[in-house]
């Protein structure tokens, strides 16, 4: 039981940590993605 339900919180953290992850780099690929198309306001196809 108490194996089990350490398990489930390690993989909940993993999870999470994933998670929190991808939704750091897809902020820090918008903020690129925003600051390139600044620069480069014709060039669209260059900020990806």
């Amino acid at each position: 039981e108490t194996n089990f339900s350490s398990l489930f919180n390690l993989v909940e953290e993993i999870f999470l940590l994933t998670r929190n992850i991808c939704a750091f780099l897809f902020v820090l690929h918008v903020h690129n993605l925003i600051r390139c198309c600044k620069y480069s306001i014709y060039d669209v196809y260059g900020c990806f």
